[in-house]
């Protein structure tokens, strides 16, 4: 029963992702139609699998409620802590290791930050916002360091006259 739970506040993660693509500075969720959309019914009230995996979001600090019956979504997930890896199956433990070492080896890429600030400087020459900017780099494949990093470095260069 564990991983069914894991698995309906894993969805509903990639549902506020597909939300978050559609509208960056945040949206309207109706809880009904989001919980139908990934699978699980409305029954249960406050105890159902809806609301059980928001609880679980929260709980994971991959959600927060905020006032109103806002929930703040985080965008981007934290890594895993040592404590969380240690509780992998061994081959996703595997796994973990060698692709966190792969990302301590390849460190920052001068080639990469000169391309990205060309892609933030396009981005933000069509209206772009900082926020839409760095999220953009990001699902091209640039990590949140080196997006930051680009996004200022843009920043600091001429906007291009329409020509």
């Amino acid at each position: 029963m564990r991983s069914r739970k894991c698995r309906t506040s894993t969805w509903l993660l990639r549902r506020f992702a597909v939300e978050f693509d559609a509208s960056p500075d945040g949206f309207s969720l109706d809880a009904g139609d989001a919980a139908r959309s990934i699978g699980i019914g409305t029954r249960g009230g406050r105890t159902g699998p809806f609301p059980r995996a928001i609880d679980r979001c929260v709980r994971f600090g991959c959600a927060q409620h905020a006032e109103h019956g806002i929930l703040a979504v985080r965008r981007r997930l934290p890594p895993l802590s040592s404590a969380q890896a240690n509780r992998l199956p061994r081959h996703l433990r595997t796994a973990h290791e060698d692709w966190q070492r792969d990302r301590r080896r390849r460190g920052p890429r001068p080639v990469d930050d000169a391309h990205a600030t060309r892609l933030a400087r396009s981005l933000l020459d069509v209206g772009a916002s900082a926020a839409e900017v760095e999220d953009q780099l990001r699902r091209w494949g640039f990590d949140d360091t080196g997006a930051r990093r680009a996004l200022k470095a843009a920043v600091a260069v001429p906007q291009r006259e329409a020509g």
